[in-house]
Order: structure tokens, then sequence, then C-alpha cells
């Protein structure tokens, strides 16, 4: 049995790049209706289509919308980006990033492999020593006690 969930989540707003001025501006009323279908939350207020007129002409001309949405956007796109202008170059240079760390888990999937392969072989020559020394040890307690020797005093025998 599947759950369904009654409450639908409604995604935080994110402002689009422009790509002529390399930084990130806010969404127009198309935009809007295709990225967020149900709504969407914006500095802590939730809009749904309906509203979605009042968030372009008042929300969007606040300081507070500016302050919490379009200067933190703009910084982690400036930081993403870099000082490059040419937005395929930061997507070369990102995939390339990409690339390298691929590289690296792959690396790492490796090492951690070969160390599970190295310790399981290990644990199985354990388990072996130990079923050798169970039999041993078996095999003692049968001769202590078919010879009936006091166990007492084993260091005798």
């Amino acid at each position: 049995m599947t759950s369904m969930s009654i409450i639908e989540v409604l995604p935080n707003y994110c402002p689009k790049i422009d790509d002529k001025n390399n930084k990130k501006i806010d969404l127009n009323i198309r935009d809007l209706q295709i990225k967020y279908p149900n709504g969407c939350v914006c500095c802590n207020v939730t809009y749904l289509p309906r509203k979605y007129s009042s968030l372009i002409a008042q929300h969007f001309n606040t300081r507070k919308h500016k302050k919490l949405c379009l200067d933190p956007a703009n910084e982690i796109f400036k930081v993403d980006c870099g000082s490059n202008e040419n937005i395929l170059d930061v997507f070369d240079l990102k995939c390339k990033e990409n690339r390298e760390l691929k590289k690296l888990n792959y690396n790492y999937k490796q090492e951690l492999d070969s160390m599970k392969e190295k310790y399981e072989n290990e644990i199985k020559n354990i388990r072996i020593r130990f079923d050798i020394l169970q039999k041993l040890n078996m095999e003692l307690q049968e001769k202590v006690l078919t010879k009936n020797v006091e166990t007492t005093n084993l260091i005798d025998f």
C-alpha cells in the first residue's frame, strides 16, 4: 500500500538567469506559471497561481524581496560562475569539475572495493582458523572424557 500525502509542499521561489547581464532576475508571469504551476514560497509567504500578478506587481519591488531573495541568489550565482562573462565558459568549467569529481569518486569506490575484498578474505581466514581450533578443542575434550582424566588438573595430562 502506498501512502499519499494530502499536503503538497510548495517549492521556494528561485529567480532565473539573465544571460545578457549575467545575473539573476525575477521571473515573469509566464515563467511563474510554467515553473510553479501549483504555487511557490517567496520570503516565507505562499503565493498561489491566482496571486502571481500581485507577486510581480508588489512583492518583487520590495526591499525585503531584494534582500532575502535576489541578492543571495546573485551572490551564489557569482560564486558559482566566478568572473566569467560567458555563461557557456562557466558551463564548460562546471562540466570539467564534474568529470574530475566523477574520476575521484570512481577511484574512491575502487579503493573501497579492494579494501572490502581484502577484509572479507581475512574474515574467511579467521573463520577457517576458528573452525580448526574448534575441532581441536572438541577432539581434546573427547580425549579427556575417554581417558577419564580428572579435569581439575589438566596440566599433568
